[in-house]
């Protein structure tokens, strides 16, 4: 029997508080975005979709990742969960009887992040997919999206689907890859980035392109990528390894290294606290340098996102807890100090690999 590992064994220095009062709270969001799902023609009534869909609980998604936006784009990022990326990502996960249209690839990356960035609805051909893109796109632009930031959300959505066809490839060639070629996929086929754009947005964070765009925050959401994508390996393993897939952090270490499950969890979960704590350190230093009041948000509430994915997945019937469970709920510990709870890392981070500070191959 494997142990799984206890989720507050992950280290996260900004947190968001009260979780289970935000999931509790987020069950309309998701039965709306069920309702929206009907009403564009991605998920039909009584199917075998709406399970499907219900079990990505996107409703505590939008509430615990953004924990203090408004019930307006809790309800616009609920739905492009589902709508966008669950969406496209059903098409080629290869789950029986939950495709939800034909789509090829090379159509897609024509169509989406143009329409995304210019809106011209004679891209868009008539079907479910495309109708709900032209939704949200539509709502974004009401809730506030400048053109700049559809422009950089257009870029990721382009980056994102480049990288699913890379992982979709892969998956056809039964080849399992190397820790740091599924990192490298995974840095855009996770979809981490896509998402990472509505933290600006959401909450309102005036910050120049040539600093949203910088190297110095470049690096900090490959990092939060990364840690999103230790932890969602973890609940993913059971499934996606009955499945056949081969696209997993965990398949690839033990693959490569001769290595035991119980050996490559641990490796992992060392690879994530190393990351946090390489986070936490670039953010420091970034804020070090400036004082721009909406940087020091945007850092802080950015770290505070990818603990949100953490208890999302942990509560999302999609995943499994045999090797990443909920800690036991404590009433009236203290939390430790970052300081102290930190794993030491170098004074300068990279954007290069984490498989490769690991010598995993």
């Amino acid at each position: 029997m494997i142990l799984p590992i206890r989720s507050d064994e992950l280290i996260y220095p900004v947190k968001v508080d009260r979780v289970a009062d935000r999931i509790a709270a987020a069950a309309e969001l998701s039965a709306k975005t069920l309702a929206w799902l009907g009403r564009v023609g991605i998920c039909e009534a009584n199917s075998k979709k709406v399970e499907h869909f219900r079990a990505i609980e996107s409703g505590a998604f939008a509430s615990v990742a953004w924990p203090d936006a408004t019930p307006r784009d809790h309800q616009i990022i609920s739905d492009a969960l589902c709508g966008l990326a669950f969406a496209i990502d059903d098409m080629y996960d290869g789950d029986v009887g939950v495709q939800t249209e034909d789509c090829p690839l090379p159509e897609l990356l024509t169509i989406v992040p143009r329409y995304l960035q210019i809106g011209d609805s004679a891209l868009l051909p008539d079907r479910p997919l495309y109708r709900a893109i032209a939704d949200l796109r539509l709502r974004l632009v009401r809730t506030g999206a400048s053109d700049e930031w559809l422009r950089y959300f257009a870029e990721d959505v382009r980056e994102w689907l480049t990288g699913v066809d890379r992982e979709t490839r892969l998956k056809a060639s039964g080849r399992i890859p190397t820790v740091d070629e599924l990192l490298q996929i995974r840095l855009a086929s996770a979809a981490v980035c896509v998402f990472a754009n509505f933290v600006q947005l959401v909450y309102g964070l005036q910050i120049p392109g040539s600093l949203l765009r910088s190297v110095e925050l470049d690096n900090l959401r490959r990092i939060a990528t990364r840690i999103a994508v230790y932890a969602n390996d973890l609940l993913s393993y059971t499934r996606e390894s009955s499945s056949g897939h081969t696209i997993n952090l965990l398949t690839s270490i033990c693959h490569h290294r001769g290595t035991a499950l119980p050996d490559a969890m641990q490796i992992v979960l060392e690879m994530h606290n190393r990351d946090t704590a390489a986070m936490y350190a670039a953010a420091s230093r970034i804020l070090t340098r400036s004082s721009f009041i909406d940087l020091h948000i945007y850092t802080e509430r950015l770290q505070q996102f990818v603990h949100g994915l953490l208890e999302w997945g942990l509560y999302a019937a999609r995943y499994t807890h045999e090797l990443l469970a909920p800690a036991p709920i404590s009433v009236g510990d203290e939390s430790p100090d970052i300081a102290d709870s930190l794993p030491s890392v170098p004074v300068e981070i990279s954007a290069s690999d984490s498989g490769a500070i690991f010598n995993l191959h």
